[in-house]
């Protein structure tokens, strides 16, 4: 997932929610992201503080007339960028402890990293 900090942002008359970043490129952020972070489409741009930490991807949409279009839709939005940042990793970060705690169970069982290593890719 693409990480960006959003710089600036306005809403359409649909209340829509576009931010762009320091480059100009524009990211969708729908509401119930900004729900959390205290946003709905009645906040005064004025009243919100940026930068704004997201991740996104870019997906195909079709529009009311059936043409496709692409855009960059948040997937997760966060005040800062420490918590976007350690979102981004959660997943790595749980399989790193994971073998972590593993190796401590082996090493407390008694086994060498041969054996642990042969049961792992037995296990798999």
């Amino acid at each position: 997932m693409k990480k960006v900090a959003i710089q600036s942002a306005t809403f359409s008359a649909e209340g829509r929610f576009t931010g762009k970043n320091a480059a100009g490129q524009r990211f969708y952020v729908g509401a119930s992201l900004l729900a959390p972070l205290g946003i709905t489409s009645e906040t005064p741009i004025a009243d919100i503080a940026f930068p704004m930490f997201i991740l996104c991807e870019e997906e195909t949409h079709t529009d009311k007339e059936g043409l496709e279009f692409t855009r960059w839709d948040a997937k997760s939005a966060y005040a800062t960028m420490d918590a976007m940042l350690e979102a981004s990793i959660a997943d790595q970060v749980l399989d790193v402890l994971a073998d972590a705690k593993l190796a401590a169970i082996a090493k407390g069982a008694g086994l060498n990293q041969q054996t642990l290593q042969a049961r792992v890719a037995a296990s798999v």
